[in-house]
């Protein structure tokens, strides 16, 4: 088997370069055997291709503060602040802490899941059409039309929370006869924007006001 490897990386490739320019791409073969699984070889094999790929399009780049903000603002600023506490109510303190849990772990899970798709493919930028396109590349529609149905869902439930609150907020600034389809435009007009972003770090700036609206 055969993986894409840092030169400077390499045996025998010498100093290499080091003025923090891309590094020249080669293919090595790797053995493989099943002691090499796990934390072995092969695994350090695939993760020294993958972040060459990432490096080759400049990506993975953006500082640690971003992805915290960028996280948090989901964590917090989502419909989830809204629901939880709803669920709350009906589920019960043990049995609605329990589920939260059982839920978080489930994501954390998922998410790594993610990573160890985008390694074991090598490609860069990686998404769900790359791992589909790898694993099944018969049903790539499938996959696509499953993630725009639930980014449609979620934009959807966004827009609705918008339009529910944000009319009662404005006038309470003295915003009087804003209506409800007003509001919705103006929050598809933004979030429309925000979504067509290259790279999620440019969001933190939107994170960061969002996180203090929610302390505030």
């Amino acid at each position: 088997r055969e993986v894409l490897v840092d030169a400077a990386a390499a045996p025998g490739a010498g100093a290499g370069r080091r003025d923090g320019q891309s590094q020249a791409l080669q293919v090595q073969a790797v053995p493989w055997s099943p002691i090499d699984t796990g934390c072995g070889t092969w695994e350090m094999a695939e993760l020294a291709a993958f972040e060459a790929a990432k490096a080759s399009h400049n990506l993975g780049r953006s500082r640690a503060i971003d992805g915290v903000l960028v996280l948090a603002n989901t964590l917090l600023g989502g419909s989830g602040m809204l629901g939880i506490p709803h669920a709350f109510a009906s589920a019960g303190w043990l049995l609605g802490t329990l589920l939260l849990m059982m839920f978080g772990l489930l994501s954390a899970f998922g998410s790594h899941l993610l990573q160890c798709s985008a390694r074991k493919i090598g490609h860069a930028p990686c998404s769900f059409y790359t791992a589909a396109e790898a694993v099944a590349p018969n049903w790539t529609w499938l996959i696509d039309g499953a993630v725009a149905i639930k980014c449609f869902g979620v934009a959807t439930s966004y827009l609705l929370i918008v339009g529910d609150l944000a009319p009662p907020a404005l006038q309470h600034f003295g915003w009087e006869g804003i209506r409800r389809w007003q509001v919705v435009t103006m929050g598809f007009a933004v979030g429309g924007t925000l979504a067509c972003l290259k790279n999620l770090s440019a969001l933190r700036y939107t994170a960061t006001g969002s996180i203090f609206i929610v302390l505030w």
